[in-house]
């Protein structure tokens, strides 16, 4: 785990940048998952673990199965009576199908005010589910492009197997709503356990 905190502290200070306007997509993210919640759960949660957020996939740090469970569990003990974990993931059932080895390039702002181009490119380690992710962050300056690259190791969790872990932890309910239902941009599983 000193690997994948080193990469997002490494990472902090231009994450922002990532997102073409980071305030709009905090906002859009949080208003797509706060009417799935209350939808759900119903207005004025009752306490501050009502709702175990695992989010911006990242499950995908965690090495093992073992430690998938063991935060499976973990996500249990601190979810409420009638609560539920919500995480959310990339759909890497299609991006192992398709291959995927790169994404992006993605392009923010115009030329001369600050334009900025995010990569992310994906080793595969013996053609997955384990690659090495190298995010690249190219921001213009007034003397060409600063160049900014993290790395870390990553798992291609799929549905099923997050899916198996939950419920060895104790979900009574799993269940997966697509971004075109949420309006959030990453598919969602909505998790409830049995009492």
């Amino acid at each position: 785990m000193h690997e994948v905190r080193a990469f997002y502290d490494e990472l902090a200070s231009d994450y922002h940048l990532i997102y073409e306007d980071w305030w709009s997509s905090v906002e859009r993210q949080g208003r797509a998952l706060h009417a799935l919640i209350e939808s759900r759960l119903g207005p004025g949660l009752g306490g501050p673990f009502d709702v175990v957020l695992s989010a911006d996939n990242s499950l995908s740090h965690l090495a093992t199965a073992g430690e998938l469970l063991e935060a499976a569990r973990g996500m249990r003990t601190q979810t409420a009576s009638k609560g539920a974990a919500v995480i959310t993931l990339r759909d890497y059932e299609a991006l192992l199908q398709a291959g995927v080895s790169t994404q992006g390039p993605r392009v923010y702002g115009e030329p001369g005010f600050g334009r900025r181009v995010i990569i992310q490119l994906w080793d595969w380690e013996d053609g997955g589910p384990v690659y090495n992710l190298e995010h690249i962050i190219l921001t213009e300056t007034s003397d060409g492009y600063r160049t900014s690259s993290h790395s870390c190791r990553c798992r291609a969790l799929t549905r099923t197997e997050v899916e198996e872990c939950f419920a060895e932890a104790g979900a009574s309910s799993i269940e997966w709503l697509e971004s075109e239902a949420t309006g959030f941009y990453q598919p969602i599983m909505w998790v409830t356990w049995a009492d």
